[in-house]
């Protein structure tokens, strides 16, 4: 999928149960706008290609600058500044901050 429209989109639910599904951009995002892609089968992969330049959609940005491939389950967040999509959060994605809570 190299133009996948997010017109009113806010959240993905991508079965990959019959094979990798590849996203490589997306369509009609508006500045500010977050999209969510929920991997929910563990089967395949869903693969998000960083910058994969096809002409008329609005390419992928990731922190890494490689693709994001979700090999079990879990999700990716986007923002969009109205041109590309921005990865803002993945599964790996974690904190260092921690609370002890006891008795």
């Amino acid at each position: 999928h190299d133009a996948l429209d997010a017109t009113g989109i806010g959240t993905w639910a991508v079965n990959t149960g019959g094979g990798d599904v590849v996203i490589g951009g997306l369509v009609n995002g508006v500045s500010g706008q977050r999209v969510r892609f929920i991997k929910v089968t563990s089967a395949n992969n869903l693969i998000l290609e960083n910058n994969e330049g096809i002409g008329g959609s609005q390419n992928i940005l990731t922190e890494t600058g490689a693709d994001i491939t979700l090999d079990a389950y879990g999700g990716v967040d986007l923002e969009c500044n109205g041109s590309n999509w921005f990865e803002v959060a993945k599964p790996s994605d974690t904190t260092t901050d921690t609370q002890d809570i006891g008795p």
